[in-house]
């Protein structure tokens, strides 16, 4: 997808932990649009959302920039607006570029915290 890097987390409810992200992800993108299980269609609000144990969510930073990705794909220009979420029952996974941004940076440690805060098991493992 955008040739980054996957940042697996497990965790012992992936429906949970996906929601957890992307309300983390809500409050640092406050415009923040998402796309969910390959869908064509963008939501731009929170509660429209469903998650599952076996979901995919991406997440973009604005609406400007999910229809600049669905334009362009991967471009510089879009570097630090995109998120990829999977999860499943044991561990959620969160694609980011190779070499992420200071604010997408920030962003992970975030939701790692709020993860670490919640799960009963944590442990980060780089893929």
């Amino acid at each position: 997808m955008i040739g980054g890097q996957d940042i697996t987390i497990a965790v012992p409810a992936g429906a949970v932990a996906l929601d957890l992200a992307v309300r983390v992800i809500k409050r640092h993108w406050p415009q923040a649009v998402f796309v969910a299980d390959e869908s064509p269609r963008i939501v731009t609000r929170y509660d429209h959302l469903e998650f599952h144990d076996n979901s995919e969510i991406v997440a973009y930073k604005d609406l400007a920039a999910c229809m600049a990705w669905r334009q362009l794909g991967y471009d510089e220009s879009l570097r630090g607006t995109m998120i990829y979420l999977l999860s499943d029952p044991a561990d959620l996974t969160l694609v980011v570029e190779q070499v992420p941004s200071r604010a997408i940076q920030i962003l992970l440690a975030a939701i790692q915290d709020g993860l670490r805060s919640t799960a009963r098991y944590f442990t980060t493992v780089a893929a």
